[in-house]
């Protein structure tokens, strides 16, 4: 990312002016006491980090600091630390010039914006499983950014079925290309109830899911609020994460905490029981690398995750994080919900499993016995157990509908106690 590049070449940078003093410093071999005098007043933070670099003695580094003087007393004794320095690839690297590299970029004023934005979002980040709480994420020409979005039910607002705020449009000409990607985030709001429906009703023939829906909708509003300090990040790349929010919101499901999502979604598949295709976006690497700095799965198209080189996904196998590839909405399902302590369980497992696969395969590694298939076998339950709640809970959406004598009062979360069958 341009801040990790940012980062390095200021460290390589103070290491190569350390390397130019160092070579000076040599020079002063035949000098007078007060031209190293002169020369270590000019030069002496920089001659405290070769220090540091080589890893010379506390005590000289503080007797030098206490008295320069006592730089020239002890100048053939520094001078016996860096010997073995030869060129400047054998001028190592240490934690002092990481840790001055990042003070000098937070010194920055667009890079202090950043940090202060990202430490924002980063506090805005749920703390626990919540009904319409997902990690979004999009991406500008410089880096990734988080997009946490927060779906609710409200009453009816302007007759609209579909709210979406926090993208702001406006009318000035320079801002067609913002107003473009506000209008498409509306619409893939809309696209994702339209496939969520498509979804469900692929799960059962007993009804009609889009006429429950329909109906339940008909006093409600679902309201999609985008937690986005200037709108760069939206389009239609949020359709997944609309997707799922819509669904928790809908049949009161927590969604898990752990994982950002990008990819935009047919409303349809390219056969009947895979709804909600993945199509390809763009930005998938710069979104990356900002999800998995703070969380750790990152879900994406396949068609982007085939991008991704394996020396980049192992980075992240080795940190216990990883990406995983979407083909179709309901490959989502067993893996985002938060049921009980069972199906959690089973997650993790999950998770544990498909990183050691990854990882003996690109390794080369003998393989553990079954584990491709102990993954399937893992996932195939969690997803009938997530798409039974699913079915359960609609099911007592349209019973609580049927019902003549239904409290039109009622709590979205007390039609669930009271219908969903035992």
């Amino acid at each position: 990312p341009a801040d990790f590049t940012s980062f390095t070449e200021k460290a390589i940078a103070l290491c190569s002016t350390e390397y130019k003093v160092l070579l000076k410093l040599r020079q002063l071999k035949d000098s007078t006491r007060q031209e190293k005098f002169d020369f270590i007043t000019l030069n002496f933070k920089t001659i405290i980090g070769i220090l540091d670099a080589v890893k010379a003695p506390p005590l000289i580094k503080s007797k030098i600091k206490n008295d320069l003087k006592n730089f020239v007393k002890h100048y053939d004794q520094i001078l016996a630390y860096v010997d073995h320095i030869e060129s400047e690839k054998d001028y190592p690297i240490v934690e002092a010039h990481l840790e001055s590299a990042r003070r000098e970029i937070s010194k920055s004023p667009v890079r202090k914006g950043s940090i202060q934005l990202n430490e924002f979002l980063e506090t805005e980040l749920s703390k626990e499983p919540q009904v319409g709480f997902i990690i979004g994420v999009g991406a500008n020409d410089v880096t990734g950014m988080l997009l946490p979005i927060a779906t609710s039910l409200t009453g009816r607002v302007d007759g609209s079925q579909i709210i979406v705020t926090g993208a702001v449009s406006s009318a000035s000409a320079s801002s067609a290309e913002l107003d473009m990607a506000v209008q498409m985030t509306k619409q893939s709001a809309q696209e994702a109830l339209t496939m969520v429906k498509n979804y469900i009703q692929e799960l059962t023939s007993d009804y009609s899911v889009p006429l429950v829906f329909g109906d339940f909708l008909q006093r409600y509003s679902l309201h999609h609020q985008l937690l986005s300090a200037s709108y760069n990040v939206g389009g239609p790349s949020a359709g997944y994460a609309l997707a799922l929010n819509t669904l928790s919101a809908l049949l009161q499901i927590p969604l898990c905490i752990d994982f950002g999502i990008t990819g935009a979604p047919w409303t349809k598949g390219v056969r009947k029981d895979e709804v909600g295709g993945s199509v390809i976006i763009g930005g998938h690497r710069k979104k990356t690398e900002k999800v998995l700095l703070y969380l750790r799965r990152m879900y994406m198209p396949l068609q982007n995750y085939k991008d991704l080189e394996p020396e980049f996904l192992m980075g992240y196998w080795q940190r216990k994080k990883d990406i995983i590839a979407v083909t179709h909405f309901a490959d989502l399902m067993p893996e985002v919900l938060f049921l009980d302590e069972q199906h959690n369980q089973q997650r993790e497992d999950l998770i544990e499993m498909r990183i050691r696969l990854k990882s003996e395969k690109y390794y080369a590694r003998q393989r553990t016995l079954n584990l491709k298939e102990d993954i399937i076998e893992t996932k195939k339950k969690m997803r009938t157990r997530a798409e039974g709640e699913i079915l359960k809970r609609v099911d007592a959406l349209r019973k609580y509908l049927g019902d003549p004598g239904r409290d039109q009062y009622i709590s979205h979360e007390q039609i669930f106690r009271q219908y969903v069958k035992k």
